[in-house]
């Protein structure tokens, strides 16, 4: 949500963009790489 929260300010994925992610998500890196580790347990 805070991926997709951060476009309306930035419709890109610049420096910015992941700034602004950083700021509300300090550990967004950490959770990024859970994520692609584990997208196949959350297919519906």
């Amino acid at each position: 949500i805070v991926h997709e929260l951060c476009h309306l300010r930035e419709q890109n994925h610049s420096k910015k963009f992941w700034a602004q992610v950083a700021a509300i998500l300090p550990d967004y890196k950490e959770r990024r790489k859970w994520l692609k580790e584990n997208s196949a347990r959350l297919t519906w």
